[in-house]
Parts: structure tokens; C-alpha cells; sequence
């Protein structure tokens, strides 16, 4: 009997021993729980522990192995939004909104374009100053025509016409000679025609008017006759290139006539159409053939989106919308330079550099009695009381 429950003593002994006999499946650590059994619920080890990574702007507090999380996201510290950046968070960079954009205050004669906001600056100073163009003399006719160049045009005395461009500081750019003689002895009339983009040089008689159109690179651009003389000895029968191009287009039409004779493509060297013109006002916004029974002149300005007009008793002068509503007149004023500045005057005698949004650039910046721009450039042409010109560059 005794031996009997020694032996029964040992069997117990080594089952427990033995553990508890389980096929163990273990399911690994995680940070709050050791190595665990699934079938028998035994642990082994340890739990591992949260990794816990810092709260940010827009996470709590979180653990990299089980996503738990504790406490409260820290929330973004905003920095206001600048002219060039926006709205952004010193800790994360992240951005909200848009930049502000600058605040600029028009460029003067002493300090370029300049923001309220931050400072920045942009472009340069205004320029305003006097130029001699003595060397263009006293010829028939005399002309600044864009930002480079200017012109003057002799009718010598043996029926050659003469035409010579220079810059601005007198250098001959190029010499253009028409002569107008004729074999039966006679010689004929001429017309001229400079605007922005080329120029046309013309000669005719009664029969028949030969009008050359060239490019500023003194290409030429096309060439037509037309069956009838259009002289500009006779004002009511005048051909001539549309003071405006729209995109690069122009026209050589009769003002008076009401006619429009053929289109001029300076963007690609040729003739075009006359619907080709009128597409390009239209996509302007523009009518070329405005009604000026209110007004005594207009010059196209895209800088304003209207017109320089005068009225018609030429007692003042300023600017309407493409509709004809007055923006701004004054007793006298010029129109826009190509860079966007006009001189105006209340007075008649002190006159204002002014911008296109009209903001006053200097007061009283000249003294004369008139002023006008040669169309489509930067130069202002300003007449004195002892009849005397002036003439000053502003950009």
C-alpha cells in the first residue's frame, strides 16, 4: 500500500512538473499586455510598453505601436499671413488662406512702386525729364513716333521727299527717299503716315494714289494702288494708318471718306483683311469708328480702357470710358504716355504728372500754356508763353 502512493505521488509530481500540458498559442506582447496564450490564457515575459510620440498641431499625444492616444492635439500657432506667404504655422508649416499681396503705393519722382504693408519695392523712380530735339531742325514736319525713335520729313526743292528717322539722341537710324518726278515733266503729291508700329509713304495724282506700308525694322509690309489721288494737300481726301493698332492689326482707311481700304498685319509682315481689323477692336472692346459727334478727337487708351477726347469748343480736356461716360476733365491734359502718365491742369498753367489710376505723381511738376504727347509715345511736347517748346521724357 505504500508503495502504491509513493508511486501515485511521483506521477502527480511530474505532471506538474511537466506544466500544464497545453499546445500553447501565443499571441504576442503589446504595450499594456504580455506574450499571452490563446488557448490557455498563459503569459510569458513582459508587455512591451507605449512608444509614445509627442502631441503635434493637429495629433494628441500618440503611441507609434497601438495608436492610443492621451491629452489633447497642441493646436496650430498661427503666424499672420504676409504679402508673400500665407497664413502659417510656426510649429508644423502648415498654411491656411493666401498671400495678402502687396499694398503698393504709386512709383514718384523720388521712390519706385513701393508697399505700405512690408516695404517692398518694385520698378524704379518716375523719370521725368527734359530732352533736346534740336537736331530734328525745321523741316515740313517733325515727329517723335515710339520710345526709340522720332522722324523729320523735308519736301526738298526738287520734288524729292525726304524722310529721316533717328533716335532720341539725334543718331540717323535710316534715310527713306520718294521722288516724286515724273517723266512728262510734272512730279506728284505725297501722303505720310507714322503711328506706332510702321509708317506709310504714299505718291498718286489724279489717277491713281501707290501707298507703301513698312515696319519699324524698315521692312516693307505690303504695297497697293488705289484708282483715285488721296493727298494730303486736300484734308478731305486723305489716306492714312489708323493712329491705333489693336494686336498688332491697323488700317489704311480715309477718315473723312468713312472708308477703310485694306488691312495692315504688323505681327506677321502683310496685308490682312478689313474684317480682320475690326475682329481686333472688337476683341479690344473698342468701335475704331467711334462717334465723335459729342467730342472734337480720341485716342484709344488700353491703360484706361477709353479714350483722350477734347470737347468740342476744346474749353477741356480728359478721358471717357468705352461708352462715352466721362471719367475725369480738366481745363487741359494730354493723353496717356505709352507708359501710363499724362500731364493735367485745372488752371490752364500749372500742370500735374499724373498716373492712369490718377493718382496726383507731382504737383506742378511744369508752367506753360498747353501741353500734348506725340501719340503713342513717352514724350511730352509742352508750349511755353513765348512760344517755345519743350519736350521731356517721362517713364
Amino acid at each position: 500500500m505504500r508503495k502504491i502512493t509513493i508511486s501515485l505521488l511521483i506521477v502527480m509530481m511530474t505532471a506538474v512538473l511537466a506544466g500544464c500540458g497545453c499546445d500553447h498559442k501565443w499571441q504576442s506582447a503589446t504595450c499594456e499586455e504580455p506574450k499571452t496564450c490563446k488557448l490557455c490564457g498563459e503569459t510569458e515575459g513582459e508587455p512591451l510598453g507605449h512608444d509614445w510620440q509627442d502631441a503635434t498641431c493637429e495629433k494628441p499625444k500618440t503611441c507609434a505601436n497601438c495608436g492610443k492616444t492621451e491629452g489633447e492635439a497642441l493646436g496650430h500657432d498661427w503666424e499672420e499671413a504676409t504679402c508673400t506667404e500665407p497664413k502659417t504655422c510656426k510649429r508644423c508649416g502648415a498654411t491656411e488662406g493666401e498671400p495678402l499681396g502687396h499694398d503698393f503705393t504709386p512709383a514718384t519722382l523720388d521712390a519706385p512702386k513701393t508697399c505700405t504693408r512690408c516695404g517692398a519695392t518694385e520698378g524704379e523712380p518716375v523719370s521725368f525729364k527734359k530732352i533736346d530735339l534740336d537736331f530734328l531742325g525745321e523741316p515740313y514736319m517733325k515727329r517723335v513716333i515710339n520710345e526709340d525713335m522720332c522722324v523729320a520729313v523735308e519736301d526738298t526743292k526738287d520734288h524729292h521727299l525726304k524722310v529721316t528717322f533717328y533716335d532720341l539722341n539725334g543718331n540717323v537710324v535710316h534715310e527713306h527717299d520718294l521722288n516724286l518726278n515724273r517723266s512728262d515733266g510734272g512730279y506728284d503729291g505725297w501722303i505720310y503716315s507714322f503711328v506706332k508700329d510702321g509708317y506709310m509713304l504714299a505718291t498718286g495724282n489724279e489717277k491713281k494714289t501707290e501707298i507703301t506700308v513698312y515696319d519699324y525694322d524698315f521692312n516693307t509690309i505690303m504695297e497697293e494702288r488705289l484708282d483715285e489721288f488721296l493727298c494730303n494737300g486736300n484734308s478731305n481726301n486723305t489716306a492714312e494708318l489708323d493712329l491705333n493698332s489693336f494686336n498688332g492689326i491697323n488700317r489704311v482707311y480715309n477718315k473723312n471718306k468713312e472708308t477703310t481700304y485694306f488691312g495692315v498685319d504688323f505681327n506677321n509682315g502683310c496685308e490682312c483683311s478689313v474684317e480682320d481689323f475690326y475682329n481686333a477692336a472688337s476683341e479690344c472692346g473698342v468701335d475704331p469708328d467711334y462717334d465723335l459727334s459729342k467730342w472734337s478727337c480720341y485716342i484709344y487708351q488700353d491703360r484706361i480702357k477709353g479714350y483722350f477726347v477734347g470737347t468740342k469748343d476744346e474749353k477741356s480736356w480728359g478721358f471717357i470710358d468705352l461708352d462715352g461716360n466721362e471719367i475725369r476733365m480738366f481745363k487741359d491734359a494730354t493723353d496717356f504716355t505709352s507708359s501710363g502718365y499724362a500731364l493735367v491742369s485745372n488752371d490752364g498753367k500749372s500742370y500735374d504728372l499724373i498716373d492712369t489710376d490718377f493718382n496726383v505723381i507731382k504737383e506742378g511738376i511744369v508752367e506753360a500754356k498747353g501741353a500734348s504727347i506725340y501719340e503713342n509715345t513717352n514724350v511730352i511736347n509742352v508750349f511755353n508763353e513765348d512760344g517755345s517748346e519743350d519736350h521731356f521724357l517721362v517713364q
